[in-house]
């Protein structure tokens, strides 16, 4: 059984190829003279969808690394927590892995969970929290730090976008729909 948890993603792409740097650097104001001379673009997700075999690749490379025991972010689930509710989570949960999804034309961030069974409502809640911490302060943190190289520059990508939010799979849904809706009877 899959549960699938849906995000914003937003990124740069350096056009100098400058590896050096990391996404933050792209928007730190007190460095923006040295930022006048490399010349790069803010990316927003309709743009990152045409880069999402090449952030795919890049993700799979990131794990292929560090993931010995092959839970993925689950891995980190564990540590640090001796809650009962917890530890239910992470016997339920056998693997989760981000990868990058277009959804009619823009890129989202996709946490895809392996699970050995159903979740409750409040697991699933608790995995929110989990996932955002993860994509603001862990591995997301880290990931936007590396470089991606592209044919047209390094790209830096963020999981953690001014308009964050993380859904579940029929919350994205569901919202998408609506939001679908409201766009055919505002072209009315």
């Amino acid at each position: 059984m899959k549960y699938k948890f849906y995000s914003p993603v937003c990124g740069v792409i350096d056009y100098d190829f400058s590896k050096g740097m990391d996404y933050d650097s792209y928007l730190d104001e007190s460095g923006m003279d040295e930022l006048e001379e490399i010349d790069f673009d803010y990316l927003t997700g309709e743009e990152l969808s045409a880069y999402e075999k090449e952030i795919n690749e890049a993700i799979e490379k990131s794990w292929e690394q560090e993931d010995i025991d092959r839970k993925g972010l689950m891995f980190y689930f564990c540590c640090g927590f001796e809650d009962e509710k917890n530890k239910e989570i992470l016997n339920k949960v056998a693997a989760a892995y981000p990868k990058i999804e277009t959804v009619c034309g823009t890129a989202y961030s996709i946490m895809v969970c392996d699970t050995n069974q159903p979740l409750m409502k409040n697991e699933i809640e608790i995995l929110k929290d989990y996932f955002a911490g993860q994509y603001s302060d862990g591995w997301g943190e880290g990931f936007s730090q590396r470089g991606i190289e592209t044919e047209y520059g390094v790209l830096y990508l963020d999981f953690w976008s001014t308009d964050f939010q993380i859904e579940t799979e029929d919350e994205f849904k569901n919202r998408m729909e609506l939001e679908q809706n409201n766009d055919l009877n505002l072209g009315m």
